[in-house]
């Protein structure tokens, strides 16, 4: 199989294979890995396309590759065992500073953005009947935060931090969302830490069984949080995302980043993200291009840059201001 690293594009009569680094099946960030996959896929022999619709990378077959999520696709993405990945901002952040899950393996200083392709929520689900009104109200409590490593994880354990909500006073638990929710229906653990978009299925399934709460996440310790990661958007949770949520609840929205390695060829990366924006976003939400050129923390990859130059020079809609 012949992939792509810093070569430049495919031959005209050979196929490369790009590698995209998306999550778990049915996640957030697979689904978008998915969605590149397909937009970019032209092999040797396809049927000509219509000029104005999408049309692939000639010589380029995508795959969406499944993982664990951002801290994995980061980590082997600077091993250079994939091509490109889907990640959350705050972890790309982390990475290209070497802190956090990053810092045993260094900064990746290499790392650039292709593009944004909307972003996700913080999600904190506590039962339905829990006396617990806010995050800071976690303390003592034992609080589910996905696998350990994992991006949940890696997002919450700073942003409860700003809440005063640390391990050396609370029960941090490391085990798969599933038994996490299972546990929070048997009354064994207090809140579960969700970084997804909604409404998701598992929170979902356990709303409409024995009943879930999602915790406001806003006022001061929210803004010491986003005030150190600036990309961070306040968003709410609309009224009725989840059975019994009567009203809309605040938020932040986490931004999810297309990215690849500086050495991508720019000729490659212009190709890449022209075909992905060249596709129209389906009536299911699968792509959103809105924003894609607002890529901070990360800089444009300059093949991604001399696109979306193009696309606004045309009218597009996607600033790069």
């Amino acid at each position: 199989m012949r992939t792509f690293g810093s070569s430049a594009k495919a031959a005209a009569q050979d196929v490369s294979y790009f590698r995209i680094g998306g999550g778990a099946v049915g996640s957030r960030l697979y689904q978008l890995a998915g969605t590149i996959a397909a937009a970019i896929t032209n092999p040797p022999g396809a049927d000509s396309c219509d000029k104005n619709g999408p049309c692939g990378v000639p010589g380029v077959v995508g795959l969406a590759q499944t993982t664990s999520g951002s801290v994995e696709n980061l980590m082997t993405l600077k091993d250079a065992s994939i091509e490109s990945a889907i990640v959350q901002a705050d972890l790309a952040a982390a990475a290209v500073d070497g802190s956090g899950a990053f810092k045993a393996g260094g900064p990746f200083t290499e790392l650039r953005a292709l593009a944004r392709l909307g972003g996700i929520a913080v999600q904190i689900a506590v039962p339905a009947a829990s006396a617990i009104q806010s995050p800071a109200d976690l303390k003592g409590k034992s609080v589910a935060l996905g696998p350990k490593g994992g991006d949940a994880a890696a997002t919450a354990l700073p942003l409860l931090s700003a809440f005063g909500v640390t391990p050396k006073h609370s029960q941090f638990v490391y085990d798969d969302f599933p038994a996490s929710y299972a546990d929070l229906t048997a009354g064994k653990i207090n809140a579960v830490v969700l970084v997804d978009s909604f409404p998701n299925a598992d929170v979902d399934r356990v709303a409409k069984t024995t009943g879930i709460r999602l915790l406001p996440i806003e006022g001061a310790n929210a803004e010491k949080f986003r005030k150190g990661r600036p990309y961070l958007g306040a968003r709410s949770i609309p009224d009725g995302t989840y059975n019994g949520q009567d009203k809309s609840v605040p938020t932040l929205e986490v931004p999810l980043l297309w990215v690849g390695a500086a050495q991508l060829d720019n000729h490659l990366a212009y190709a890449l993200v022209k075909a992905l924006g060249s596709t129209a976003p389906s009536e299911n939400g699968a792509l959103d291009f809105t924003h894609a050129a607002l890529t901070a923390p990360l800089r444009l990859h300059p093949g991604a840059q001399t696109y979306f130059e193009e696309r606004n020079a045309s009218g597009g809609s996607s600033s790069t201001n």
